[in-house]
């Protein structure tokens, strides 16, 4: 999958409500193949990346609050500044990725790992669950 691709998934996410305000539902993007491709500084907010490949991706600046990246493969990932606040990460594969400046607040990281992940700040993970993360 390109990035146009999921440009236009987002794109097609988005909904009215009640005719005055937009509200973005997060894309589908369930198993997508995702690995190498540049997403940065996109909004996938709640998308739905359960299980994706997102290995060797390049998410620096990207918003992925509240989406669900449960069993995502993110290895060599980079997360630079990213926001992955409300995330579900739980089994999540970030092994060498990096971190710098990513924040995790209330994020689930549960059984995830983080084995070898670059400059993962501690602060960063304020409130989430950790419980079973390599680290």
């Amino acid at each position: 999958m390109t990035r146009q691709e999921v440009e236009a998934l987002i794109e097609s996410s988005r909904r009215s409500f009640r005719g005055e305000s937009e509200i973005v539902i997060g894309p589908n993007l369930h198993g997508a193949d995702l690995a190498g491709v540049d997403l940065s500084f996109l909004d996938l907010s709640g998308a739905n990346l359960h299980g994706a490949d997102l290995s060797a991706s390049n998410l620096s600046g990207a918003n992925l609050c509240g989406a669900n990246l449960h069993g995502a493969r993110l290895s060599k990932a980079n997360l630079t500044a990213a926001c992955l606040d409300q995330c579900n990460l739980h089994g999540a594969d970030l092994s060498e990725s990096n971190c710098v400046n990513a924040t995790f607040k209330r994020a689930n990281l549960s059984e995830s790992d983080f084995r070898r992940a670059k400059s993962l700040d501690e602060k960063s993970l304020e409130k989430a669950n950790l419980t079973g993360r390599k680290k």
